[in-house]
C-alpha cells in the first residue's frame, strides 16, 4: 500500500466518526454518521444491520461515498460496496467494537452485514497546506 493510502487510513481510524452518503430507495440522497470498525486489506470495514434502511439502500444501490472531517481537513472516498461475507471478518467486528457485540452477539447473527469498498478512490484535502489551492491529489484503495 503506497504512503498516500495509508496516510488516508489512519485519517479515517483517529476519527470517531465518519459519514457514508448512500442514494434512498426514493432517488434521494441520504447521508448518516457511521464508524470504521477496522481495515481489512487496506480498505475500511464498516457493518450495518439487514433490517436496516441503509442496508436496503445499499442492495439496491451500491455507490457510496465517505466523508471524515478534522478541523481544516478532510478525506472523500468514493466507491462501491464490497460486502464481506467472511465469518471471520463478522467476528473482528463483533471483537472489536462492543456496541455492535451488544446488539448482534455473535458473527453467525444472520441480522449482521460486513462491508467495505471496492473501486476506491480517496482524496485527502489539507486547508492549511501551503499549497491547498491546487488540485488534491486522488489515491486509489483497493
Amino acid at each position: 500500500m503506497s504512503d498516500a493510502a495509508n496516510t488516508i487510513l489512519e485519517f479515517i481510524q483517529s476519527t470517531d466518526v465518519q459519514y457514508l452518503a448512500t442514494i434512498g430507495l426514493d432517488g434521494r440522497p441520504k447521508l448518516r454518521p457511521v464508524q470504521m470498525v477496522y481495515a481489512e486489506g487496506g480498505v475500511p470495514v464498516y457493518c450495518t444491520g439487514t433490517g436496516k434502511a441503509m442496508y436496503q439502500e445499499l442492495m439496491a444501490n451500491p455507490e457510496i461515498e465517505l466523508c471524515v472531517c478534522q478541523q481544516h481537513r478532510w478525506v472523500r472516498l468514493s466507491g462501491r460496496v464490497r460486502w464481506l461475507e467472511d465469518r471471520q471478518v463478522k467476528q473482528n467486528i463483533i471483537e472489536r467494537n462492543a456496541l455492535v457485540a451488544s446488539i448482534y452477539h455473535s458473527a453467525d447473527n444472520p441480522l449482521l452485514a460486513a462491508f467495505g469498498f471496492e473501486r476506491a478512490e480517496a482524496t485527502l484535502v489539507d486547508l492549511t497546506d501551503s499549497v491547498a489551492r491546487r488540485a488534491p491529489e486522488v489515491v486509489q484503495l483497493c
